[in-house]
C-alpha cells in the first residue's frame, strides 16, 4: 500500500485493494508450500466450559 501511494507507476489495477488481494493470495500460497506443520485444533466440551465458568463466578 505504501508503494501504491508513493510510486504511481505500479497502478496497473483500478484500486489498491485488488493489488492487495493478489499479494495476500501469493503470500498464502508461499506459506502453504513452506510451512508443513498443520494447525492444531483444540475441541472443548461445551458442558465443561459452562461448569468452569460457573465455578469461576462462584469463587469470586
Amino acid at each position: 500500500m505504501v508503494l501504491w501511494q508513493f510510486v504511481p507507476q505500479i497502478h496497473v489495477l483500478p484500486h489498491v485493494i485488488y493489488f492487495e488481494w493478489i499479494i495476500c493470495i501469493i503470500s498464502f500460497l508461499i506459506i502453504s508450500v513452506v510451512d508443513k506443520q498443520p494447525i492444531k485444533i483444540v475441541e472443548k466440551n461445551r458442558y465443561e466450559e459452562k461448569v468452569l465458568v460457573k465455578q469461576e463466578v462462584l469463587s469470586r
